[in-house]
């Protein structure tokens, strides 16, 4: 009969441990981390095996990545562009409604209006009021007559 393995109950990380996690996520190397912690660096190699310590370095780079993904959604709210591309959306919609009611009353004269006007507010809002195929090249395949093809006159001469 085999003696079965002891399950040891995992303890939690130590403030040395904590700390080493936190100075590898930030990118020291191993014999600094050991260094700073006071412990030898073949210490924080059976540390990083501990699958509770690789959690914490995962647990410290996702709060990481959610405070920087708040902080470029705040930067990008400030922005003046931001508040551009928002007013130019809230204009976009009232001539959208504005063609719509023009095309349900039949009234073509007014629906060429408030489409013309809608694409120039939507090239200004989105390409700074340029077109956006000015300056585009089409492609030469495309521009080039097709050349029909002149049937092949074989002429044949049978021998006898």
């Amino acid at each position: 009969m085999r003696k079965q393995k002891r399950k040891r109950t995992p303890r939690p990380l130590t403030e040395q441990q904590k700390l080493a996690a936190k100075l590898l996520f930030e990118g020291h190397k191993e014999y600094v981390v050991a260094d700073k912690v006071g412990v030898h660096r073949c210490t924080i190699w059976r540390w990083y095996k501990r699958r509770d310590f690789r959690d914490e370095i995962k647990k410290i780079q996702n709060q990481w990545m959610r405070e920087l993904r708040r902080k470029r959604r705040e930067e990008w709210r400030n922005s003046d562009q931001y508040k551009r591309q928002q007013a130019a959306k809230r204009r976009l919609a009232a001539l959208e409604k504005a063609i719509s009611a023009a095309g349900n009353s039949g009234n073509m004269a007014a629906l060429a209006r408030a489409t013309n006007e809608y694409n120039q507010a939507f090239n200004m809002a989105f390409f700074g009021g340029r077109d956006p195929f000015r300056g585009v090249r089409t492609p030469r395949y495309l521009t080039q007559r097709r050349k029909t093809r002149k049937p092949l006159k074989y002429i044949f001469e049978i021998v006898n």
